[in-house]
């Protein structure tokens, strides 16, 4: 049986998620009728990350277990061939067959994407929130230095997280700002969120998100900032953080191993 490793990219606004669910269309669902297409002898995809509801990906990674003669490098555009054009399986590899693709994943990398304005933008409907309320941009990333670092992140994930460990690592946050040479900075500015760390909990780069957001569009000093960080890692405490982001700003970009 080939151990086949895909690299998935969707555009996840009109999926309920990756996971199949009974009574909405999910990517998976749409994996597994491309997959049958294809391989009659039977086949199993296992994710290395079950995106939620909106959230798209660019590196989401599977497993494809499945008797087949088809070559790696052609199991791509088999996919390809059967699937909606919102969904591309644009990478796959062969791996040893031990191979896991959550337990052996090391560090992932997410985006959160923003439009800043007063004024929606169409292109940017699908992929980035609209955020009235203007942002300080050195604001941001003070607060997304001080997540960078191992942390217990208990604070910043929902109710429906089913995991007794909440420490990770955060390698990365940083916010970016990614001009339009077309569209005056003075009418509005797209950002970018960057998180990277070795796992997350449930709704926790949105939750992140938010707190970056609403805060620096906030009148709170640094020293509240710190305080108010500070205090939510010690106590896990999600009254002290802020909302989550909605999910279509959600982008997963890749998965290493």
């Amino acid at each position: 049986m080939a151990a086949i490793l895909l690299t998935i990219a969707y555009d996840g606004a009109d999926y309920a998620g990756w996971q199949v669910q009974d009574n909405a269309l999910t990517i998976q669902e749409c994996m597994m009728k491309a997959g049958a297409c294809f391989l009659p002898e039977g086949f199993t995809i296992t994710t290395a990350s079950r995106t939620d509801a909106g959230v798209h990906a660019l590196g989401q990674r599977a497993l494809l277990r499945a008797e087949t003669a088809i070559p790696a490098e052609k199991i791509n555009e088999a996919f390809n061939h059967y699937l909606p054009k919102d969904i591309r399986v644009w990478k796959a590899e062969r791996v040893n067959d031990d191979f896991h693709p959550r337990y052996q994943a090391k560090k992932k990398l997410y985006v959160y994407q923003i439009w800043n304005s007063r004024t929606e933008i169409p292109v940017y409907q699908r992929t980035h929130t609209l955020i009235r309320d203007k942002c300080d941009y050195q604001k941001m990333q003070y607060i997304a230095d001080k997540f960078i670092g191992q942390h217990d992140f208990n604070a910043f994930s929902s109710a429906k997280k089913t995991v007794k460990d909440t420490i990770r690592r955060i390698y990365r946050c940083q916010v970016e700002i990614c001009p339009n040479p077309y569209i005056d900075p003075d009418l509005g500015q797209a950002l970018a969120i960057y998180v990277e760390g070795n796992g997350f909990l449930y709704n926790m780069v949105r939750i992140m998100a938010g707190t970056i957001i609403d805060w620096s569009s906030q009148n709170i000093s640094y020293r509240e900032i710190d305080a108010r960080l500070e205090k939510a890692f010690q106590t896990g405490d999600r009254n002290l953080t802020a909302r989550t982001m909605p999910a279509k700003g959600l982008t997963l970009l890749k998965i290493d191993y």
